[in-house]
Order: C-alpha cells, then structure tokens, then sequence
C-alpha cells in the first residue's frame, strides 16, 4: 500500500507470568506463513507481541484485525 498502513494488524497476547516462548513462535509462524504468500508485498507485516487481554490464564490468544 503507498501510505505503508497494513491490511492486517495481528496482536499476539500473553498472560503475565508466562514463558514468552510460546507467544515468540506464534508470531514467526504468522511472519513466515504472510511471507510464504508474499503478503508482505501488499505493505508491511503488523505482528506484535502484547500485553494481557483480560482472559485470566490462557497461554496465548491472537486477536486479527
């Protein structure tokens, strides 16, 4: 896209306390899997790592938007 905005923002969440480990390996899999269908030629890939997001003890949740 010209003005470098992504069509997808991905949001990787994690619960503190937990290993990052788990969170770290979804998001290179997302990265590889848009790269592999070379959706990172439609604009920049928007994965990120974030906070909590209110669901108390789940290890790793992916919010798409």
């Amino acid at each position: 896209m010209p003005n470098g905005t992504p069509l997808l923002r991905i949001n990787i969440c994690t619960f503190p306390g937990k290993s990052l480990r788990p969170a770290l390996a979804v998001q290179e899999a997302f990265l590889t899997a848009m790269r592999e269908r070379h959706l990172d030629d439609l604009g920049p890939l928007d994965v990120h790592l974030v906070g909590w997001r209110g669901i108390e003890n789940r290890d790793v949740i992916v919010e798409v938007r």
